[in-house]
């Protein structure tokens, strides 16, 4: 076969690589469950009644796998006359609190905040219009290019959260296959269900659906943190355009100064709608982030554990793994965007700093230092 025969295959094969990690895409899941977001601004089109019924199913889904996680406790007991292992129950234990926890930060934020998220979002579209990216800092198209790396980020995230909390026994029998293991077909609920595992009427129907109820209570969970990390970037991004246009005011003439200082008096209130909104955000997102934190540093405590105790197994090797780097990767969306909102709240200064503004009167220098001063404010989100 020739290197001319291979390679158009190979581009096929390329492309069609791309067209599934696109479906991967944090906008594409965000629009799944209800959210516009577009790639650089997020508009004002959140579709509550989707997005309440994806939050009601995901509530049907986790009181689901609860269920089937409570009766695994027990399965050893009952079924096999003999005491479970404190492996299965701290697992199904840990598995039940964190997917609980999870769950109540979603409803958290599209239920008790519903109103206010609006009014943010009103907020920024209203004071906030969406530039070109030309008009951007060199700094900012920088951080542009790191949304896109953490894009690529998430599509693991997608497939690590969906390996783990979508592991029906349909997905059991799926790793066995993919790492030569025999797993057992019979799932934890078919002792409160008619079941028969050669029967395919009874099997694939409720596994079927158990993946289904797991894939959107997993796309919830998601959304919330995808839906912070775009409103954060958002913020960050008016920070640093407002920083650029901070440091563009002209001083050097009567007229210039004229000109700056209403130019600067627009600034110094966008900047206060800027420190306005975030604010709000940290009142929103302080008990939902804490929440996330919590449940995520607790299940890498577990999970490791879980890991180190399954001993050569490589199902769960690969099962607890998956949780492990899901739960970093929370953690790490959480630190990032934090650190970048204050990053560019305190950039601000700078901004107004490399301005010519020390060309202007004794009078407007001392407006000037006041606004820096003011600007030493550093935006936090706090957990």
């Amino acid at each position: 076969m020739s290197f001319q025969n291979v390679e158009p295959s190979f581009n096929q094969s390329r492309d069609q690589l791309i067209s599934f990690i696109d479906f991967f895409k944090c906008e594409n899941i965000l629009q799944l469950f209800g959210i516009t977001f577009l790639p650089e601004y997020l508009k004002n089109n959140l579709k509550w009644s989707k997005i309440h019924r994806n939050i009601a199913w995901s509530g049907v889904g986790i009181f689901f796998l609860l269920a089937q996680n409570s009766v695994s406790v027990y399965q050893k007991d009952v079924f096999n006359g003999r005491k479970s292992s404190l492996v299965p129950m701290l697992e199904n234990s840990s598995i039940n609190g964190i997917m609980t926890l999870m769950f109540l930060k979603s409803y958290l934020l599209f239920y008790r905040h519903r109103v206010k998220l609006t009014h943010i979002i009103a907020k920024l579209e209203q004071h906030f219009p969406q530039p070109s990216l030309e008009q951007y800092s060199l700094h900012t198209r920088k951080y542009l290019k790191q949304i896109e790396a953490f894009r690529v980020i998430s599509i693991v995230y997608n497939i690590a959260q969906f390996c783990h909390f979508c592991s029906t026994p349909f997905l059991y029998k799926f790793y066995g296959w993919l790492i030569s293991m025999d797993v057992d077909l019979k799932p934890v609920y078919s002792y409160i269900v008619p079941f028969d595992q050669h029967n395919l009427f009874y099997y694939v129907p409720f596994n079927l659906i158990g993946m289904w109820i797991g894939a959107v209570a997993v796309f919830t969970i998601l959304a919330t943190d995808l839906f912070f990390a775009s409103i954060i970037n958002i913020v960050v991004m008016e920070f640093d355009n407002l920083s650029q246009k901070f440091s563009g005011i002209d001083w050097n003439d009567n007229e210039g100064e004229n000109i700056g200082i209403k130019k600067l008096k627009s600034l110094v209130v966008i900047h206060n709608e800027l420190m306005d909104i975030s604010t709000e955000l940290n009142a929103i997102f302080t008990l939902i982030l804490f929440s996330n934190v919590f449940a995520s540093i607790t299940g890498i405590c577990i999970y490791t554990f879980l890991a180190v105790s399954s001993g050569v197994s490589k199902y769960f090797w690969f099962r607890y793994s998956s949780s492990i780097f899901t739960m970093f990767l929370q953690i790490f969306t959480i630190c990032f965007y934090g650190q970048r909102l204050s990053e560019s709240s305190l950039n601000m200064i700078e901004g107004i700093y490399n301005g010519v503004w020390y060309k202007a009167s004794p009078k407007y220098r001392k407006f000037v230092l006041t606004i820096m001063i003011r600007s030493q404010r550093e935006m936090k989100i706090r957990a």
